[in-house]
């Protein structure tokens, strides 16, 4: 069996809404699943608009419940794993695993480099020359290139690794 790693992968996005609640306005993670031919509604309270005043940064945080959601799935209905999904569970599995200096170096360059400009990509339709052409239009030492290089590329070995990609 051969594994087409640019097939899309199906991904599960659920949907993100403010809800009023008595302690006040909250976002509300919503997904459906199919389980034994019936679909089953769930929801879960990501936090108030407090915590979370932008919808971006509750989305950021309801990446983090997508990527949990679908990481045993190989199908779902919606879409393709976006790059900023594949950071954030490249966080939350393989960064804890790293020494403290690399999970701060790996930090900043994915936060100040690598997110700004591929979160809202496809993972699967980034093409090596185009993120080739974005290293070398960025105004940093060669060094610094090849850090933010290698950590795309452990990005993208995780995705592999965990078939999302």
């Amino acid at each position: 069996m051969s594994h087409d790693h640019c097939k899309p992968v199906r991904y599960n996005r659920g949907m993100l809404r403010k809800e009023k609640r008595a302690i006040g306005t909250v976002w509300v993670f919503r997904w459906s699943e199919e389980a034994n031919g019936q679909r089953r509604q769930h929801k879960d309270v990501i936090g108030t608009t407090k915590q979370f005043p932008t919808e971006a940064a509750a989305n950021k945080e309801a990446d983090r419940r997508r990527c949990r959601l679908n990481e045993n799935k190989q199908y779902l209905s919606l879409k393709a794993i976006t790059f900023g999904e594949l950071i954030n569970h490249y966080l939350d599995h393989e960064l804890p695993r790293l020494s403290k200096s690399a999970r701060k170096a790996n930090k900043s360059y994915i936060k100040n480099w690598i997110e700004p400009n591929w979160h809202g990509r496809i993972a699967c339709s980034m093409k090596t020359m185009q993120i080739q052409e974005w290293l070398d239009r960025i105004q940093r030492p060669d060094g610094t290139k090849v850090k933010i290089k290698n950590v795309l590329s452990a990005i993208f070995s995780h995705g592999v690794r965990w078939e999302l990609v």
